[in-house]
């Protein structure tokens, strides 16, 4: 591939990247609950990817137990990601959504330390509080007023989508 046509394909996806949270927020605010919405999501998602499998994309060559986990990861993490990150988006802003979810390589360090119980090295861990800092003070609300609550609320939400 060439050069130009690498960069051209990466500009395309952070621009898309970067809109999903934007529309995200639209698509909140047009839907009844976020649950209306994570399922007509997972509904759209499902079918293009039936209908993508085996023309676009070409088709994974698995066998049966990796199908199963693939499948029981596909029925019970997307929809409760996807849920807790709409519901969240339905009280804050798309930018905090954004942020939090720049948080996710801090998640995934923390949470695979815990598993194989070895702290990664004191500069790591100093990245991570550093991170973590910065999110607290960009994400900070006026206090006191109905938006810090809902907006706080909404932070909490997304976070909480993002450990899933």
């Amino acid at each position: 591939m060439r050069r130009s046509t690498s960069l051209v394909l990466m500009a395309t996806h952070v621009a898309c990247a970067a809109g999903t949270y934007v529309c995200s927020k639209l698509a909140t605010d047009g839907f009844p609950s976020p649950a209306a919405l994570t399922l007509a999501r997972a509904l759209l998602a499902t079918v293009l990817l039936l209908l993508l499998t085996g023309t676009v994309i070409p088709k994974p060559d698995f066998d049966g137990p990796t199908w199963l986990k693939l499948f029981g990861l596909g029925i019970l993490q997307v929809p409760i990601n996807q849920y807790l990150f709409l519901r969240g988006l339905k009280s804050t802003a798309p930018s905090h959504a954004a942020l939090l979810y720049a948080l996710t390589p801090l998640v995934v360090l923390l949470i695979s330390a815990a598993r194989v119980k070895q702290w990664p090295p004191r500069r790591m861990l100093t990245g991570v509080v550093v991170a973590l800092a910065g999110a607290v003070v960009v994400l900070r609300p006026w206090e006191g007023s109905d938006a810090a609550r809902a907006s706080r609320s909404g932070d909490l939400w997304i976070l909480a989508a993002v450990f899933a």
